[in-house]
């Protein structure tokens, strides 16, 4: 064979295997893909957010967790009760049983913290529950551990808690008048004050509702 057609065939070949090459990576990346897009996809449907850098995930809470998430809002509520002076607030003084009764009507959200060795502990540190009733998805309790504060956990449950009841007209919560964070989370997320109730001479209880446009929007198609 002439020398310059060997080097075409050559180069023709070389260039086949490449092409061959690429489309194998491309297939390959886009398998991790769809199967990167199918996992995701799974933790959405069950409920679960995932944050791969600092290894919380949120899900849905089961009986056994009951303890500690009451554990978690004691601590979580001291701060509020050293605002108003009043340690005598609901979620200081609610008892296991109590808090037992809420869990069979509502659903209870839980963020873990899980650690780098899968023999770690995991830890509950944060927590939010709601109910749905005639349209309106009623959402309390929302905690976070002190030390894990200010990290984004507490605007991450209420998404989540607000994706379970992705079906409800409008959402609604409440806080204390002197809970700026709180006010100011809520603000953040798209809530406005719409009442005001007062409970006595310290305390007045804010009301906050955030009307859920997508769900509005799919009944008007």
């Amino acid at each position: 064979m002439h020398t310059s057609k060997v080097y075409r065939f050559q180069i023709r070949s070389f260039n086949l295997l490449f092409k061959k090459v690429l489309t194998y990576s491309f297939l390959n990346e886009m398998f991790c893909f769809d199967r990167l897009l199918y996992d995701l996809t799974r933790l959405y449907n069950r409920g679960i957010d995932i944050d791969m850098d600092d290894g919380i995930e949120i899900e849905q809470a089961s009986l056994e967790d009951v303890e500690l998430i009451l554990q978690l809002q004691m601590r979580a509520y001291l701060s509020e009760a050293e605002i108003y002076n009043d340690y005598s607030i609901p979620p200081l003084i609610q008892s296991f049983n109590e808090i037992k009764q809420e869990f069979s009507q509502q659903v209870f959200l839980k963020a873990i913290q899980k650690g780098k060795d899968a023999k770690d502990d995991i830890n509950i540190i944060g927590s939010v529950r709601g109910y749905h009733d005639k349209g309106t998805a009623f959402i309390g309790r929302l905690i976070v551990k002190p030390e894990s504060q200010n990290k984004g956990i507490g605007g991450r449950l209420m998404h989540a808690i607000e994706r379970r009841y992705e079906s409800a007209d409008r959402y609604e919560l409440f806080t204390g008048h002197k809970s700026a964070r709180n006010l100011h989370l809520y603000q953040k997320l798209g809530y406005h004050e719409f009442k005001r109730v007062t409970v006595n001479d310290w305390l007045t209880m804010v009301f906050l509702e955030k009307y859920n446009n997508k769900n509005n929007q799919e009944q008007q198609k």
